[in-house]
């Protein structure tokens, strides 16, 4: 081989492996600047939505402790001695407004996401309002074994809900977008 092909196959060959790196190089900063663009969005989105979910805990947590008493009241009602009207009315009017509490505080969640975060949350606030009703009713007199056993099954599922809730906005908050890269 002549030292001109050489030269020119030489030139060739830098020429490729130049262009080769420089189409690497530029993917490689590209995949980088979309990892820290996504890593940027997500930390962007977690600040909010940290005061949000925490909101809706404070909410649903104090619903579930007070409506816990619901099936008990019920019970009681039930047996020789039952509760004064007026306890069942406050505990009635209260429940409501814990309710609408826990679905203000949804609404924001909902709106926030993610989706498994969004659904969990209105399972909650699902059970919040079905106990709601079962207080207005005992509220109203309706007391029966098959209400207990209602407000018994809702507060069974609202006590399994709210810690996946937490777990699920826990997960969340640390999603910081680059699981898949990983």
């Amino acid at each position: 081989m002549d030292a001109g092909l050489a030269a020119v196959l030489g030139a060739g060959a830098g020429a490729l492996a130049t262009t080769g790196a420089a189409v690497a190089t530029g993917w490689a900063s590209r995949e980088q600047a979309r990892i820290a663009a996504r890593a940027e969005h997500r930390r962007q989105r977690r600040e909010p939505r940290q005061g949000l979910y925490k909101q809706f805990i404070d909410a649903a947590s104090t619903a579930e402790w007070y409506m816990a008493m619901l099936p008990l009241l019920i019970a009681m009602a039930n047996q020789e001695d039952p509760l004064e009207e007026p306890t069942a009315t406050e505990h009635g009017q209260h429940s409501r407004a814990l309710a609408d509490d826990v679905k203000k505080a949804w609404l924001d969640v909902v709106l926030a996401g993610p989706a498994e975060v969004a659904q969990t949350a209105s399972e909650i606030e699902e059970c919040c309002r079905k106990l709601a009703i079962c207080a207005a009713s005992f509220a109203e007199g309706q007391v029966s074994s098959s209400l207990e056993h209602d407000c018994r099954e809702l507060m069974k599922r609202f006590s399994v809900q709210l810690p996946l809730f937490i777990t699920q906005a826990r997960e969340a908050l640390d999603d910081d977008g680059t699981a898949k890269y990983r």
